[in-house]
């Protein structure tokens, strides 16, 4: 298979699940509030941190910008959903004290904003992470990524 055969099929495939759960929402935050509350918690204390306007901390910890910006869409703070969790990143790299990307090593917030901004494959699994720029503003990522490296244990 190609390797635009294998995006398009990844792309599609987000695209059939991101549709297939919109209309479960408000069912799955009702059920989800009391365990919601220590990523919430954790959420406003790296929210503190943060250079930049995130917005409100919802009840599931997410900033309003990233939900603004579809992050939400396949991560969490706390649980793998079609990406890992935020947790999960931010504890891996602070532990690493570096990211690759595209083969050169970077400090972490600056690896992940490449990341985040241009997209990529292969670190966390067969989905790939899409490029966010410029569809999304560089301070906007800039201030997302540092809330997520904030999340370290």
């Amino acid at each position: 298979m190609t390797r635009v055969f294998k995006q398009s099929l990844a792309l599609i495939t987000l695209a059939l699940l991101l549709s297939a759960c919109g209309k479960k929402e408000d069912t799955a935050a009702t059920s989800a509030a009391p365990a919601a509350a220590p990523a919430a918690a954790k959420a406003a204390a790296a929210k503190a941190a943060v250079p930049g306007d995130l917005g409100e901390i919802e009840a599931d910890g997410m900033p309003v910008l990233a939900k603004k910006s579809n992050c939400a869409a396949c991560h969490a703070i706390d649980k793998k959903m079609l990406g890992p969790s935020w947790t999960e990143v931010a504890t891996k790299y602070k532990a690493q004290g570096y990211y690759e990307f595209a083969g050169k090593k970077y400090p972490v917030e600056e690896g992940l904003i490449l990341k985040v901004s241009k997209g990529g494959a292969g670190v966390w699994g067969t989905m790939p992470m899409p490029a966010n720029a410029p569809a999304i503003k560089d301070d906007d990522i800039k201030a997302l990524v540092h809330f997520v490296v904030g999340l370290a244990k």
